[in-house]
């Protein structure tokens, strides 16, 4: 809002013929009279601007406010997210681990092109170093080679014949030098007695028991 000031009179004392002789006074109470109202109106300003400050102060103080509620929440959901994992912990994961060992104690066991169960290589004769890796690898190639052969010396495709127990190697494991001996006794092994007739022996044992449909 504009400032207006009143319009200024020449004080009592001066009207008349004193005010025609002292203009100089009416003048000067004049100008006192505006720089008054003047200062008057900027006072009115300041206060107006003061005001405007102080509202313009209280959303800052809003501002602050809030961020207390909001770390609480912050709290509250970081105390509901260490709940509920503790309730996994102690109830879903064990029951979970309880489901995965009755799936796997009920799954059925790998069956092979002829019909029969495999049978898993026992972990005396399982070597899981590197080291030693290829003592299992022996270990293998001497089952298929003494569970082919005795198929095709007895023509029977019994799956106590095909697959029998991994006991019947364990002496030949041991006296070829494959639990104990460098791997030198076991590459001369394979290269004498079973690449070289590995393949004949698969295919007669295909020819005589064909293959399960």
């Amino acid at each position: 809002m504009a400032c207006v000031t009143n319009a200024v009179t020449a004080p009592i004392g001066l009207r008349g013929s004193s005010a025609r002789r002292n203009p100089h006074v009416i003048r000067d109470t004049k100008n006192d009279t505006r720089n008054s109202a003047q200062g008057t109106c900027g006072m009115r300003h300041r206060t107006r601007h003061t005001r405007h400050e102080t509202r313009n102060t209280k959303p800052a103080t809003g501002n602050t406010n809030r961020h207390p509620r909001i770390l609480r929440e912050i709290g509250k959901m970081l105390r509901a997210a260490g709940a509920a994992y503790v309730v996994f912990l102690t109830v879903i994961a064990p029951s979970l681990a309880i489901g995965q060992e009755l799936s796997n104690s009920v799954s059925p066991a790998e069956i092979d092109r002829f019909g029969c169960g495999i049978e898993p290589r026992p972990d005396h004769l399982t070597f899981m170093s590197f080291k030693d890796g290829w003592r299992s690898s022996a270990a293998d190639k001497l089952y298929d080679l003494h569970r082919y052969e005795a198929a095709v010396e007895v023509q029977s495709c019994d799956c106590a014949v095909i697959r029998p127990a991994w006991a019947v190697i364990e002496d030949d494991f041991a006296s070829l030098g494959f639990a104990e001996e460098p791997s030198s006794a076991y590459d001369a092994w394979a290269d004498a007695h079973y690449f070289p007739v590995i393949s004949g022996l698969r295919e007669q044992v295909r020819a005589l028991c064909g293959e399960d449909e």
